[in-house]
């Protein structure tokens, strides 16, 4: 296990390989030396504007080295970043800003559509007794109110920090959650979570200096910033930045510059195999890659592997409040493992399975709740009593799974599970099955308020091309139980999904509902 925090992996580096270029964004390339220059320089700008230790930074931006710089300076004099969705709006970050005080905020003028000036402009405006200090990432022309990035560069000096990050068990960074189920918590997660997190799904990718990994997934969510970044800087393996996933932009980045690993949500994958320009045959580069951030079905994932002629796919289970994995396949087990499980346990992560009811541990092939227990749980949610810890130490996900010789397989969570008639019913099961047929691309199953059954099945499905409802119900029959067999099918062109990409099945049921 490593001992040592982010900033002194990235100065040990700077020393052994200074010239050994570990970030590519765009025309910009940054050696190890290029990037802990910049970490010592940020942190005095950082000091010098009265950044203190325990401050708390917001950084709010699309992927770019510069929010990095200012990422790992805001860590190294022992303040506190807080990457922020950048689809943000005036409402959340205002909650965001009464939640954690912060001392500045880091921000782009603006993310795809989201128009970042005046959302942060908007949710200061009450906040003026807080004396926040506001920097854009950029030089914006009429810019009168927010210091633009290269007056900030101008107050930066090279001195000795002799306060540097030194502690494996201080923050590496406050992580808001999706806000899925209520109003979005601050997890607090440590440096020697994360960076051992990372190193072992570097571990389990098999990463070498010869690889490069292209960085689309975003920063502001663990996936991104920890999963992609520390999985590359504890293995030395390129960085190629893309500043937000678009599937054009994102192929075209693999593609152009030979990326050999890339790091996905489903919806990513099934995106890029949409576009127009998206051919097979360009794609001679991808050796490893990875979909997680949601279930992933098994043909799905042949899918996947498949249209981009990827030899070693694989997934992985996490949330957030784990740092964020807790298993990983090996990109060297048999496919038959890798597309059908997420994998084994992490190093130094214990995980059971349990009973929904009365928390017993199960056996193997019994459909249970995962709770987890390691090094990798979260110090708590920042500024709140709330916990998903019990007095034994071991973390409720609320996700079940099956357990079978050592490897898990996902079906669903607490939350999402369909009762039809007093049967239990995991959409996951379904959409499995569904994912078989040749014209479907992509689907949810949801259930929907019945006055017979309680609640009814709903297939949402994007297809390759036109496919009738008998036909999809004479494919089902004879594969699942008849009673699992939706009753009703909604077609959609793209599923809602949140900013990292994970499809919210709370629209999709309110889409459904209005089709009905």
């Amino acid at each position: 296990m490593i001992s040592e925090t982010v900033n002194q992996l990235i100065e040990r580096k700077s020393l052994i390989m200074r010239d050994y270029t570990i970030i590519i964004d765009g025309n910009e390339t940054v050696t190890y030396g290029d990037l802990y220059l910049m970490i010592k320089k940020l942190s005095n700008a950082l000091l010098n504007t009265n950044i203190q230790e325990g401050n708390r930074v917001l950084l709010i931006g699309y992927n770019s080295v510069r929010w990095l710089y200012v990422f790992f300076a805001v860590m190294n004099i022992n303040a506190i970043p807080i990457p922020v969705n950048a689809e943000i709006g005036t409402e959340e970050l205002t909650n965001i800003i009464m939640d954690t005080h912060p001392r500045a905020i880091f921000f782009n003028s603006r993310y795809k559509n989201n128009d970042l000036l005046s959302v942060v402009t908007v949710s200061i405006m009450n906040f003026s007794y807080m004396d926040i200090y506001c920097v854009l990432l950029e030089d914006l022309e009429e810019n009168n109110n927010f210091m633009n990035w290269s007056q900030y560069l101008e107050s930066m000096v090279v001195e000795n920090i002799n306060n540097q990050n030194k502690s494996k068990n201080g923050l590496y960074c406050i992580q808001y959650t999706s806000g899925s189920t209520g109003l979005p918590k601050g997890v607090m997660l440590s440096q020697y979570a994360v960076l051992n997190n990372g190193f072992h799904t570097g571990e389990a990718l098999h990463l070498e200096k010869f690889d490069r990994l292209c960085l689309a997934v975003p920063l502001f969510h663990c996936f991104g910033n920890v999963s992609a970044l520390l999985s590359c800087l504890t293995h030395d393996t390129q960085i190629i930045l893309v500043d937000y996933f678009s599937p054009k932009k994102t192929y075209t980045t693999i593609v152009d510059k030979k990326c050999t690993v890339f790091f996905g949500v489903p919806t990513m994958y099934i995106l890029m195999m949409g576009i127009q320009e998206f051919d097979k045959k360009k794609i001679t580069c991808l050796i490893k890659g990875i979909v997680a951030g949601a279930t992933v079905p098994e043909q799905l994932m042949k899918k996947i592997a498949t249209s981009f002629a990827i030899p070693y796919l694989i997934s992985g289970y996490g949330m957030t409040e784990t740092s964020p994995g807790c298993t990983i396949s090996d990109i060297y087990l048999p496919e038959a493992v890798r597309f059908n499980s997420v994998g084994t346990v992490f190093p130094g992560v214990n995980i059971k399975i349990v009973d929904l009811h009365n928390g017993i541990q199960l056996n193997n092939n019994e459909i249970g709740e995962i709770i987890v227990k390691g090094y990798n749980l979260m110090e708590g949610y920042y500024n709140s009593s709330e916990t998903i810890i019990d007095s034994n130490g071991w973390l409720h996900t609320g996700d079940l799974a099956i357990a079978s010789d050592g490897y898990y397989r996902i079906v669903g969570r607490k939350k999402d599970i369909i009762i039809k008639g007093g049967e239990n019913i995991a959409p996951l099961e379904i959409e499995n099955i569904l994912c078989m047929h040749e014209l479907i691309r992509d689907v949810v199953v949801v259930g929907i308020e019945d006055d017979i059954y309680g609640e009814e099945l709903v297939a949402a499905i994007i297809v390759e091309e036109e496919i009738s409802v008998e036909e999809i119900i004479a494919f089902l029959k004879g594969k699942i139980a008849k009673f699992k067999i939706p009753k009703y099918y909604v077609h959609f062109k793209e599923f809602p999904c949140s900013g990292p990409g994970k499809i919210l099945r709370n629209k999709v049921k309110e889409l459904c509902k209005q089709f009905l």
